[in-house]
């Protein structure tokens, strides 16, 4: 019995920004970029229509985005706000290289803890930032990798953001191993054909 008082149930408390900020470097995150927002975001003629996009992706996360642009054109900057964005709802976002991954999973494979470190990344996470892609040393099982994380992600309806300095068509190209028959690459490239491409553009914003 209560008397007749009101019972007011209150929800969970919001986190804190340094709540947030373990968080996200927890999960990757340079530590620099795991409190950017996109009100840290210099926007301009540029950049204003995809930051825009960048921000409706990050209230409601649903498929790709693919962010591709020259060397700094704030693609990571962009890709780390929208993640600050996500985990500020709760949600877990992982940021990572896809060279990181793939050294992870290789280690893991040596300790036996494959599985564990697989489904961190396909099915743990609501959002997982692939920052850089393009850069790593092309080999079949990376392809093959790439193929089956995106994929998965894809089939569970998550999340994935990648960066890029290569747009779509040339990805393929760079990540394609030499005795690629093009079948694995193809289908990466109609599955993020599905992804919403951000171009980055207006020369590079590192020094200003």
């Amino acid at each position: 019995m209560n008397n007749g008082e009101r019972v007011i149930i209150t929800g969970v408390p919001p986190e804190t920004d340094s709540q947030i900020h373990d968080r996200l470097t927890a999960g990757g995150f340079p530590p620099s970029l795991a409190d950017l927002t996109f009100d840290d975001l210099t926007v301009d003629d540029n950049n204003r229509e995809r930051i825009q996009r960048a921000r409706a992706f990050a209230d409601n996360p649903s498929g790709g985005l693919f962010i591709c642009g020259e060397f700094g054109t704030g693609k990571t900057w962009l890709a780390a706000a929208i993640g600050n964005a996500v985990a500020r709802h709760r949600k877990r976002v992982l940021f990572e290289s896809f060279s990181g991954i793939t050294d992870k999973l290789i280690d893991a494979q040596k300790y036996g803890t494959y599985s564990t470190e697989w489904e961190l990344y396909a099915s743990k996470a609501d959002l997982l930032i692939i920052d850089d892609i393009g850069k790593e040393k092309p080999t079949e099982w990376k392809l093959q990798t790439l193929f089956k994380l995106i994929d998965v992600r894809g089939t569970a309806e998550l999340s994935t953001v990648f960066t890029s300095n290569y747009t779509l068509a040339k990805l393929c190209e760079r990540i394609s191993p030499d005795n690629d028959d093009g079948i694995t690459s193809g289908a990466i490239k109609d599955r993020l054909k599905c992804f919403v491409p951000l171009i980055l553009n207006g020369g590079s914003r590192r020094g200003k």
